[in-house]
């Protein structure tokens, strides 16, 4: 649980330096430059680490062995453990709109800028 939050966090950190770097270059001075983009990646350490410990926690996760199945993970409350996947589907839908306007944005830079050197070479 803990590694599937980390990395979703680390893939909505590097869709927003993708983002600030191609859009925003004053959003990605004040996150990403010097040592901030490690520290970045700390928080997203820690934020996961204590979303996980909530929610074992709060719901009271158990693990416990079943012959010929194996592991299986019993909750008696799943409201905390929902509402974390709840948050987990949200980052990583915010990610994949990121990642989207990049190409939207890409694409139509390349167009535009085809666009210009055909018409240099027109004049030329």
């Amino acid at each position: 649980m803990f590694f599937k939050k980390v990395i979703i966090l680390l893939i909505f950190l590097l869709a927003l330096n993708r983002f600030a770097i191609i859009l925003y270059a004053t959003l990605d001075n004040l996150l990403f430059a010097r040592y901030r983009y490690i520290a970045l990646c700390f928080v997203c350490f820690t934020i996961s680490a204590a979303e996980t410990y909530i929610v074992i926690t709060t719901s009271n996760l158990r693990r416990e062995f079943v012959p010929n199945v194996g592991f299986i993970d019993f909750i008696d409350s799943p409201t905390s453990y929902e509402i974390g996947c709840a948050i987990s589907l949200a980052i990583a839908l915010v990610s994949v709109c990121l990642h989207l306007m990049i190409i939207v944005y890409l694409l139509y830079y390349r167009r535009k800028s085809s666009v210009n050197t055909a018409k240099v070479y027109v004049l030329f």
